[in-house]
């Protein structure tokens, strides 16, 4: 008769984890996973009534308006990155190293911040109606909000495309111009398949950006699922309909995925690292003025002229007295909630990742799998659940700033896993058995070898969940309690209510602090 023991060796691979690292683990998945569940259930029970009012009247609209907006968003940036990445990366374009540095300053520019920017220049009351009676544009139109978003989301793609074009090995462009093919017909048949994967990545984060994006269309009053769950849930109370809505805007991503792992599938291309050659670069001759000046027009419109709105109205602020002590008390908040989800997320991306890399089996795998829910869940959808949950069984949290640090956690916990990942990749298993084998305890080994060289990748994976936290607008609108505000609130508040002077010294506040892991990539690219 087979036993227990046995069972459970087998399950492992004979390599059982510890009982308290499977009960973190579980624990964890637990914790990711009960806010979407309960948002699940929810819909699944509301009323027929209900469905069938939100699929006659708004469900139509915001489907149309939600995939409408994310993917022209995603052709827009596509054209914007994968142009400027082969600027960057396959021609002689002057100071290359500098602009690839240069564009990806907008990702430190939320895009509610961004939109708020232009709000200021081409709104009603905007600096340009002010001057010449007239704002030009529609800044609350479709193309101007596609415009606007994808004006601070195309270095997504951008960097993927960059570093996949990086990798091309010169040997397959020398064949094709050896068989007489043309440039354009080099290119269209052989850089473009073997930088598709790359493309399809940097589509898939840009379309889940503004799948998930709440502050930015918020403000340019484009209605989508993610702003429509908030509305429904604050501005109606309705709890049903906004579980419906979510659950759907779950649907959405789902499809999305699998429609990327259907193409994924189909057009897989590998290169040959043996005979990797460096590409030479292509001289753009006549063209490298038209190129600069397409660099330029890029920059001003997703840095130059946001930052430098954000900046005059920030100074006009101060001159207006606009910035005041209470000020400090929203920069305390915002890093007590910030360093919270950082210091969180860096305690449980070790003992995660290490069940990850040493006992892998499908179980592990499904945990990591719901660990990592914040990738692809919405910030309104996470909040909406934690709102379901918490007020059900866990009411005593919702008057304190800790259910924060909990829903900013359970947001960036990929993102703190994915930088903890890359550091225990390099850790061969070879190390822990050895020294197990010379009877060196579990705790000894993870304090002495595991944690010393995964601790760079921890600690750069909570830094930018801090700086991330420091950004999050949704999460914080729904559990925050009354009269708990940061910096990214403020903006929301005093934005919504036309006040601008209020708002843009918070904003650039937030820039600043975003700019602080991009620092890490100037050094490490000008080689300082």
């Amino acid at each position: 008769m087979i036993s227990i023991n046995h069972i459970w060796l087998k399950s492992w691979n004979g390599k059982p984890p510890r009982l308290m690292l499977l009960f973190i683990n579980i624990v964890t998945a637990l914790i990711m996973s009960l806010p979407v569940l309960y948002v699940v259930v929810r819909a699944v029970s509301a009323p027929l009534e209900k469905w069938q009012v939100l699929l006659g009247t708004r469900i139509p609209a915001l489907l149309w308006n939600t995939f409408s907006l994310a993917s022209m968003v995603a052709i827009i940036t596509t054209f914007i990155g994968v142009s400027l990445a082969w600027l960057v990366e396959q021609t002689n374009l002057p100071g290359r190293k500098l602009i690839k540095v240069v564009l990806t300053l907008p990702l430190a520019i939320p895009p509610y911040i961004g939109a708020l920017t232009y709000i200021i220049i081409f709104g009603k009351r905007g600096l340009l109606y002010t001057l010449l009676g007239t704002s030009l544009i529609d800044v609350y139109s479709f193309f101007s909000v596609a415009f606007i978003m994808s004006m601070f989301t195309f270095p997504y793609v951008f960097l993927i495309v960059s570093a996949a074009l990086s990798k091309i090995n010169a040997n397959y462009l020398e064949a094709g111009s050896s068989c007489g093919a043309t440039y354009p017909t080099i290119f269209k048949r052989v850089l473009l398949p073997l930088v598709m994967p790359a493309i399809l990545s940097g589509n898939m984060i840009v379309f889940f950006y503004i799948l998930s994006d709440f502050g930015a269309v918020s403000m340019l009053r484009y209605s989508t699922f993610t702003s429509s769950v908030y509305f429904q849930m604050v501005g109606k109370l309705d709890r049903s309909g906004a579980a419906i809505l979510s659950m759907l805007t779950i649907g959405l991503g789902i499809l999305i995925l699998l429609a990327k792992a259907h193409f994924q599938k189909h057009s897989a291309f590998y290169l040959n690292p043996k005979s990797n050659r460096i590409n030479m670069p292509l001289k753009l001759g006549k063209c490298k003025k038209l190129c600069l000046i397409f660099v330029f027009i890029v920059l001003f419109f997703s840095v130059i002229m946001p930052l430098s709105a954000l900046i005059a109205w920030s100074i006009k602020g101060i001159i207006a007295k606009a910035v005041t002590i209470k000020m400090f008390g929203y920069i305390g908040n915002s890093l007590f909630i910030s360093m919270g989800a950082a210091l969180v997320t860096m305690l449980l991306s070790i003992p995660i990742t290490y069940f990850k890399f040493r006992h892998p089996t499908r179980f592990t795998s499904m945990l990591n799998g719901i660990c990592n829910l914040g990738l692809i869940i919405p910030g309104t959808l996470l909040a909406l659940g934690m709102v379901f949950v918490i007020n059900k069984y866990f009411m005593w949290l919702m008057f304190g700033p800790i259910v924060l640090i909990i829903g900013h956690a359970m947001r960036y916990l990929p993102r703190n896993l994915q930088s903890t990942e890359s550091s225990m990749a390099l850790i061969s298993p070879v190390l822990d058995e050895t020294a197990y084998s010379l009877g060196v305890r579990f705790g000894t080994v993870l304090r002495k070898v595991i944690f010393p060289t995964i601790l760079p990748g921890v600690l750069s994976g909570g830094a930018l969940v801090m700086v991330s936290s420091l950004k999050e607008l949704p999460i914080t609108l729904m559990l925050r309690p009354p009269g708990y505000d940061t910096l990214a609130v403020r903006i929301w508040i005093q934005a919504s209510d036309g006040f601008y002077t209020n708002a843009a010294p918070a904003g650039l506040l937030i820039v600043i602090a975003s700019l602080i892991p991009l620092l890490f990539l100037v050094r490490k690219e000008l080689g300082g």
